[in-house]
């Protein structure tokens, strides 16, 4: 469901991401023309993360509808996405990285030690593990641990279609939830915030 949470275009459509060669280009570039379906990782070792980019990239055709691009955000060092693309076998993929983390909070993503490695957060990542998702070593080139990632769809003119904010590690809607969004915004994670600024 989507979130209540309020997206700072202003700021979003200003970061500075980096591909996998190390150019920069500016986050706002990525809807200009067409639908942009951003999917927020939490970094690029996470099992969480890489069974959502399978689920997603396995839906893509339903995704990319009228003329959407999906693209994967994360927050590692550039030189971890040639790598992630060839092991999750998503070679013609956009990825894209934002170190800096400000996309993540223009989009009100969580950060926190209790949303990422909490008892609900394990749970989901043994069910992961048990459906034959892995899990990578983690370093710190992969990304931020203690971030959460989600979903925001922005049409060309800043129209923000669906925001998706992760609650804990291995929460992330349905392809179908994010290619034909309710009308309403209903998702908003809980007010707590265990977040480790």
């Amino acid at each position: 469901m989507m979130s209540k949470a309020k997206v700072d275009l202003n700021l979003l459509s200003n970061v500075v991401l980096h591909t996998e060669d190390g150019q920069a280009l500016k986050m706002a570039s990525l809807w200009r023309n067409r639908p942009a379906v951003l999917i927020f990782l939490r970094h690029f070792s996470c099992v969480a993360c890489r069974a959502h980019v399978a689920q997603v990239w396995q839906h893509r055709k339903a995704l990319e509808q009228g003329g959407a691009k999906i693209c994967f955000i994360g927050n590692g060092s550039y030189h971890e996405i040639i790598k992630f693309k060839k092991e999750l076998n998503i070679e013609s993929s956009m990825v894209f990285t934002d170190p800096s983390r400000r996309s993540y909070e223009a989009t009100g993503m969580r950060r926190g030690m209790m949303p990422a490695l909490g008892p609900k957060a394990v749970a989901n990542v043994v069910r992961l593990l048990s459906e034959g998702h892995r899990q990578k070593v983690y370093n710190r080139e992969a990304g931020d641990l203690w971030q959460l990632g989600g979903v925001l769809v922005v049409n060309p003119g800043d129209v923000i279609r669906y925001h998706y904010i992760s609650e804990v590690t291995g929460d992330f809607p349905e392809p179908g939830e994010i290619a034909n969004p309710p009308q309403a915004p209903v998702h908003t994670p809980p007010a707590a915030d265990f977040s480790l600024r």
